[in-house]
């Protein structure tokens, strides 16, 4: 028979990776815009969480992908069900090639990237999703996230409502909380009902600007700027995946034109507690075995003002957002909790660190520190090199600490040369990150004079880079200062001269 060309036009022979890679290890799609996953899953239907791929023989055998005939086989011995389209284009001299699977993929056509740590079970699956949000079956979404860990699916993408509900296939669908801002793992805007109604831009979208991997880990940035189309100067959003893959980065750098009501908000099915500072939350769920899970969100900003809070999905945060509809029903949504970080603000630069932890009373540290994302390199952990460092020199108690601080800021308060100031803050500054190292941010920041002092220390790095031309002609010091900016102790530095 014939194909009419179908089978040559640009992309088709790429396709079926798309139904390889929207899917976790375990075979359960990411259920974006109108998927039906979460709901049909409710009524047993466990076979319509995965994609049927019975077309990858054929497909694999016209274009000539051993890769993709492999991959199927190794689904079928993983337990998916074969169909007669199986049997009818097996290859007659059988699989022998083993699959080559990339743990990392980017889905042009609809702006979205995936990442895992590997394809085992329980691996981690974490995406990152842009595009227009008026696509058909299309959501308020743009830059929306999930995260899956453990086999638990932690951060939430609720999918579809109900499809009968009327007005569900015109403009007024936005308006249906799973379709609405609201709804979904984004940033919507709450002050503006006129302009950004359902949180975004219905017409806009966001684009992936770029995508990167390593043996470490990757990422993907999201420029979603014209989903706050005329309200923000930028919005972007980035996914990180670093620690050897162990560890997730949802990080937002937004400044919008004047001050707005902003939301940061994700969906769960797990118990959430947050600690006193606000800043780290604790995600807890059981599995099928009763053990219990524990995922830690930790909020890393260069400002300690932003705090985590949590709201009821059935509590709404959008007056655009239907309270009741006629005829038939919205779906439950009362068994989602959502933790959010609700902020009035210009600027919203803040990462949300994901990470899996055996237990609270014994965690380890936060694995980043506030990175911008163009200096983003996905890497290997870094608990030996701060070991090192903190071995490198006794602990300080909190006299010494407060000593420090009041160093600081009797420092910030001089007006001497350029070259005295600096050299002095220099040391200062070393000090200063050897105490986070061995006290931990948080060992910091519970003290409201060390915050200070700690932010006025972040915010002099801007201005030590302002210097480096100035500093060049003084011998050693523009070393030292390009160290000091890197965050190295007074011990490295040394090594290195």
């Amino acid at each position: 028979g014939k194909n009419y060309g179908f089978m040559d036009t640009w992309g088709i022979d790429r396709t079926c990776y798309y139904a390889i890679h929207i899917e976790d290890s375990e075979g359960l799609i990411w259920n974006y815009h109108d998927d039906y996953i979460e709901i049909v899953s409710k009524f047993g239907v466990d076979e319509l969480a995965t994609l049927n791929t019975d077309m990858f023989n054929f497909v694999g055998t016209y274009y000539g992908d051993e890769n993709l005939i492999a991959i199927r086989a190794s689904q079928l011995a993983s337990g998916k069900s074969a169909t007669i389209y199986d049997l009818l284009f097996y290859p007659f001299d059988g699989v022998e090639a083993e699959p080559e699977l990339e743990l990392d993929y980017h889905m042009e056509a609809i702006d979205a990237f995936v990442t895992r740590s590997d394809w085992d079970p329980d691996a981690i699956y974490a995406g990152l999703m842009g595009g227009k949000n008026n696509v058909d079956h299309g959501q308020i979404d743009s830059g929306n996230f999930i995260y899956r860990a453990d086999g638990i699916d932690w951060a939430v993408d609720l999918g579809t409502d109900n499809p009968y509900i009327s007005g569900y296939n015109d403009g007024s669908r936005y308006k249906l909380y799973r379709v609405s801002g609201e709804g979904q793992n984004v940033i919507v805007q709450t002050n503006n009902p006129t302009d950004l109604a359902y949180g975004q831009k219905s017409s806009y979208g966001g684009v992936i600007t770029k995508t990167y991997s390593n043996e470490h880990g990757s990422y993907a940035i999201l420029d979603n700027t014209e989903a706050y189309a005329g309200e923000a100067t930028y919005a972007n959003r980035g996914i990180l995946f670093t620690n050897d893959r162990k560890t997730v980065v949802v990080q937002d750098e937004f400044s919008f034109k004047i001050v707005e009501s902003l939301a940061w908000i994700m969906h769960t099915k797990a118990q959430i507690s947050i600690d006193e500072s606000g800043r780290v939350a604790y995600l807890t769920e059981l599995d099928e075995t009763g053990k219990q899970h524990i995922l830690r969100l930790t909020i890393v900003s260069l400002r300690n003002d932003f705090k985590f809070t949590t709201k009821l999905a059935t509590e709404n945060l959008l007056d655009s957002t239907a309270k009741n509809v006629s005829g038939e029903p919205q779906y439950d949504r009362s068994a989602y909790n959502r933790l959010l970080i609700e902020k009035e603000t210009i600027s919203f630069d803040v990462a949300v660190v994901f990470e899996v932890i055996e237990s609270i009373k014994d965690e380890p540290p936060v694995a980043y520190e506030w990175t911008e994302m163009v200096k983003w390199e996905p890497s290997a952990p870094k608990q030996n090199e701060e070991q090192e460092i903190v071995e490198s020199r006794p602990a300080m108690d909190i006299s010494e600490i407060k000593k420090k601080v009041s160093s600081i800021e009797s420092i910030l308060d001089k007006d001497t040369a350029y070259t005295d100031r600096l050299d002095a803050l220099y040391t200062l500054l070393a000090d200063v990150k050897f105490i986070e190292n061995t006290n931990g941010t948080e060992g910091i920041f519970k003290q409201p004079a060390i915050a200070d002092a700690y932010s006025d220390y972040l915010d002099c790095v801007d201005e030590y880079e302002q210097f480096i031309e100035y500093l060049n002609g003084v011998s050693g010091l523009a070393d030292k200062l390009s160290l000091a900016v890197s965050g190295l102790a007074v011990e490295e530095v040394e090594e290195v001269e």
